[in-house]
């Protein structure tokens, strides 16, 4: 393990600047700079991601909370539960292209199934 990472998971374990730097026979000010440079990998928490299941470091910030280790996960959880936690009521379309039937998620008034119809339309906007 290398001195930044040994720095921080010391830290993070509540040691102080001193304790650490005697511990590793390096310089107060050294540690003090690493800890101040990744003072948000030191506040995180860890957390199991909601998609995958691994450990991962939250950082702790105004918000939500981070629940997914990536945006990768994030993406793939979202796309394999959205249907059951959408909100809006679902409306049944016919496009006016291509004669497609379509359901819309919260729009009354949806009127192409997709965008290349919309860009297809030829004046039929009304």
């Amino acid at each position: 393990m290398n001195v930044k990472n040994e720095i921080i998971k010391l830290r993070r374990e509540g040691l102080s600047y001193n304790a650490i730097a005697q511990k590793l026979n390096i310089n107060k000010d050294q540690v003090a700079k690493i800890c101040k440079r990744n003072k948000d990998i030191i506040e995180s928490d860890l957390v199991l991601c909601k998609e995958c299941g691994c450990e991962f470091n939250s950082v702790k910030r105004v918000g939500r909370p981070q629940i997914f280790c990536s945006s990768k996960c994030r993406t793939k959880w979202w796309n394999k539960n959205h249907d059951s936690l959408s909100t809006y009521e679902r409306y049944k379309h016919v496009c006016l292209v291509c004669g497609k039937e379509f359901i819309s998620r919260g729009r009354v008034n949806s009127k192409y199934c997709s965008i290349s119809c919309y860009r297809n339309r030829g004046g039929n906007d009304e």
